[in-house]
């Protein structure tokens, strides 16, 4: 059985406001990209939070859960200042 299999991650579903992946959703690659290849570290799944009541609800779970946490802040871009 894998995590997603859980009912901790179905009830994790139902809290959370934002997208969740899971390693066969489109999209879950692209997520775990980091500045670095080796800094890149497979995940149960990917949690977009939309508000802080899901920073919140996550952080919750995790603790709850016993299940580890990596965060990744917004990425951005540096362009050229006319």
């Amino acid at each position: 059985m894998t995590f997603t299999d859980t009912q901790a991650f179905k009830d994790l579903k139902d809290i959370v406001q934002g997208d969740i992946l899971i390693p066969s959703d489109a999209g879950y690659g692209d997520a775990l990209k980091r500045w670095s290849k080796l800094a890149e570290k497979p995940a149960g799944a990917v949690v977009f939070v939309k508000n802080n009541e899901d920073i919140s609800a996550v952080i919750k779970f995790v603790v709850e859960n016993n299940v580890d946490l990596a965060t990744k802040g917004m990425s951005f871009h540096l362009r050229e200042i006319d």
